[in-house]
């Protein structure tokens, strides 16, 4: 009986514990610059003028997945590893080397780091993410090797550009507000928001925005960053130098086509299906995206404003054989209200 008991206790530490039984394999890389122990044998933690970094922080909901991209090897562009978010949080680590010893050039590259206890791992980066500090990136850098003069990301914005950083070829910026911009994109927001009297506001919300120039046309296309969600409404706008113009779009993405034929939004109390539509269809060798976009006429704007004011906003999409319905999120309903708010702004009179 008594083992019994022991067995019953041990499975519900087990389970309470979670990621913590979880083993962790670690790097057994040779740091340029050898490692330092005291006469106890615990490790000195002296980055020598190396690139710094720390663990981020994260949301309620990704705490419990822990921090990820710290890996054994560089075999794959991805590791099983998951570092326990409690004991690494806040825990600093630093670049042994400045430039990836691997790399594909185009998705991913591979960083040896050490950490402030002294474990060593290949810290993966990821280009889709902006690089080794990417918005979604696990770390956030603490200091770079080479000062830099702080500089407003537009005239008169609090908003300050404290770093930078070369990723995957392409120029990265660090911002006082712990998020990253890459350079292209940073020129485009200083372009559109230099000519209007309102130009720091308009900077601040483009920066939660992907923007694309199309050369043949002169126009910007100025879009949401992704929302990860399966389904997904937004409004996409279009400005050149004498006109601006909004669509609305809605998508869905899952393993198999549902063969979508319309959708219903439901704002509330208020709630709207649209007629019978054709989606687009694109399959790729993980999964299959339909989407539907229309130039956003009155019913559009409406239901984008209500969805975005709503307490409970709801997309439900119909296939032929089913439908799937997704409450929408909070930063799903923000950037609606973004962009209705850009699309004001940035009217042309």
């Amino acid at each position: 009986m008594r083992m019994k008991v022991c067995l019953m206790i041990m499975t519900a530490v087990f389970m309470l514990s979670g990621c913590q039984f979880i083993r962790i394999d670690k790097a057994a890389f040779v740091t340029e610059v050898p490692l330092r122990y005291n006469a106890a044998s615990d490790f000195i933690f002296n980055p020598e003028g190396k690139e710094v970094f720390a663990f981020k922080v994260k949301s309620k909901e990704q705490q419990k997945m822990g921090y990820v991209r710290f890996c054994a090897n560089t075999y794959r562009n991805k590791c099983r590893n998951r570092l326990s978010y409690l004991r690494y949080l806040g825990m600093k680590g630093y670049f042994d080397t400045a430039v990836a010893v691997k790399s594909d050039g185009e998705n991913y590259e591979y960083f040896p780091v050490v950490l402030e206890n002294g474990e060593k791992f290949y810290f993966l980066s990821l280009q889709r993410d902006g690089g080794k500090y990417g918005n979604n990136s696990p770390i956030s850098s603490v200091s770079l090797m080479t000062n830099y003069v702080v500089q407003p990301m537009v005239k008169n914005s609090k908003t300050e550009i404290v770093g930078e950083y070369n990723s995957f070829g392409k120029q990265y910026y660090l911002l006082n507000n712990n998020r990253v911009i890459e350079n292209q994109q940073l020129q485009y927001i200083r372009t559109i928001s230099s000519t209007y009297a309102q130009s720091t506001k308009i900077a601040d919300l483009l920066l939660e925005t992907l923007i694309d120039y199309n050369k043949e046309y002169g126009a910007y296309l100025i879009q949401p960053n992704a929302s990860n969600q399966n389904s997904d409404v937004r409004l996409i706008l279009g400005i050149n130098q004498s006109s601006s113009w909004l669509r609305f779009k809605v998508s869905h993405q899952s393993d198999s086509e549902l063969s979508l034929h319309g959708y219903t939004l439901i704002a509330d109390d208020l709630k709207w299906r649209s007629p019978a539509l054709q989606f687009a269809v694109l399959v790729t060798a993980k999964q299959v995206s339909e989407t539907f976009e229309i130039v956003a006429n009155q019913q559009e704007l409406k239901m984008a404003l209500a969805l975005a004011d709503s307490s409970r906003a709801l997309v439900r999409l119909h296939g032929e054989h089913e439908s799937v319905s997704q409450v929408l999120k909070e930063h799903q309903k923000k950037q609606l209200a973004n962009m209705l708010l850009l699309s004001d702004l940035l009217a042309k009179e």
